[in-house]
């Protein structure tokens, strides 16, 4: 939306869940029965009326696109913004050095250890309620952004020069086309790897996995990418040259739909 100041406004409605319209986490209402009791209502769970997102509203915004339960945002100076889930990390995740990554690990066992109901630390995989900017992206990175795609369980990623970059997917799926699987560096599971990151934290080896950081595709850095499309996990890209390359789910290499097949680095 374009007012008459030229100022863009991003509005959003829906559903509410995991910080899907970006206007942030939903504060409980306190409701008074009949007998003046006082109880804390549920957060609302749908917003049939568009709302203004503050936290863009500055920032000049000429491209968006929604995925599942996440949104990508694009300003005019190339820089992309996420909110919503970030279960898989589809909505980026911010620069931790390992020291800072320890200190919140270790908090948040010692938080489990004496018994808190909800950890006090915050967890890299944590709902995105307000976007926040990609910090890989932007002129102050060199990495220029001109058109992003929200796809189920990934994000995507086009820069000025026709590299493609992708996010998210957890680690177990093949739909970023770097041809790999992923292992869990860091690990988004709490039961399954709870004791691993402690240990990891401990000893000083923790680490953001890669596939939540936005990474060029190398093998298509020759064909300029133009425009990309995203599913629930997979992709379609088309070039400047007109042709289209598909991959995910189960093929890990990029297919070109129409001449060879394109093995990756």
């Amino acid at each position: 939306m374009e007012t008459t100041s030229s100022k863009r406004e991003v509005l959003a409605w829906g559903v509410v869940s995991h910080g899907r319209l970006g206007t942030g986490k939903p504060q409980r209402e306190v409701e008074i029965n009949f007998f003046g009791n006082r109880k804390l209502k549920d957060p609302k769970r749908y917003d049939s009326e568009p709302s203004i997102i503050p936290r863009l509203t500055d920032k000049n915004i000429v491209g968006i696109s929604a995925g599942t339960d996440h949104a990508l945002a694009l300003s005019d100076s190339g820089e992309v913004f996420a909110w919503g889930s970030n279960s898989l990390g589809q909505c980026g995740v911010i620069d931790l050095d390992p020291l800072h990554l320890r200190r919140i690990e270790l908090q948040r066992h010692r938080d489990r250890y004496n018994g808190t109901k909800e950890d006090k630390a915050p967890n890299l995989w944590d709902d995105v309620w307000l976007p926040r900017i990609i910090p890989q992206f932007g002129p102050s990175t060199g990495v220029v952004i001109k058109s992003v795609s929200a796809g189920g369980i990934h994000s995507a990623a086009i820069d000025r020069n026709g590299l493609v970059y992708t996010w998210g997917g957890g680690g177990n799926s093949n739909c970023l086309g770097h041809g790999e699987i992923s292992s869990y560096e860091f690990g988004n599971s709490e039961k399954n790897d709870s004791l691993r990151r402690q240990v990891l934290a401990m000893s000083g080896h923790l680490r953001i996995p890669k596939w939540a950081i936005p990474r060029s595709i190398k093998s298509l850095k020759e064909d300029k990418i133009s425009q990309i499309s995203l599913g629930r996990a997979h992709c379609a890209a088309v070039s400047s040259t007109g042709s289209i390359f598909v991959w995910g789910d189960e093929t890990m290499e990029i297919q070109k739909v129409r001449g060879r097949w394109i093995e990756n680095e």
